[in-house]
């Protein structure tokens, strides 16, 4: 699920970042692992920023043809992060970059072997 949840976070990225470079940040703080993907792309509209996790649902439609997606890939990784019971979050400014911070709040708890 990890590798899913990362492949389409950091080829998102690639693809709007538009060449420039990705930043990909990882820390813990206690059990809570936090992951941000960050790009200096063309950014999104502050209006569309709620719909970019919904099903098929695309900024920019006409760039079907040249991504090849279907617009499914942060819907997958929206889908997973809930599935893990944690956070994502997309902060964005238009001409700027994209960021997506993802928060996993069980992800270093170790499990209670009964001791």
């Amino acid at each position: 699920m990890m590798s899913v949840l990362m492949r389409n976070l950091i080829s998102n990225a690639l693809f709007y970042g538009q060449s420039q470079p990705v930043s990909v940040l990882v820390s813990q703080q206690n059990d809570v692992l936090q992951i941000s993907v960050i790009d200096k792309g063309i950014g999104i509209a502050e209006d569309q920023l709620p719909f970019l996790v919904e099903p098929f649902w695309r900024a920019d439609p006409s760039r079907q043809r040249e991504s090849g997606g279907y617009g499914l890939g942060l819907y997958i990784c929206k889908t997973i992060v809930d599935g893990l019971r944690g956070t994502l979050v997309i902060n964005s400014i238009e001409g700027e970059g994209t960021r997506v911070r993802v928060s996993l709040p069980e992800a270093f708890k170790l499990p209670d072997d009964g001791n």
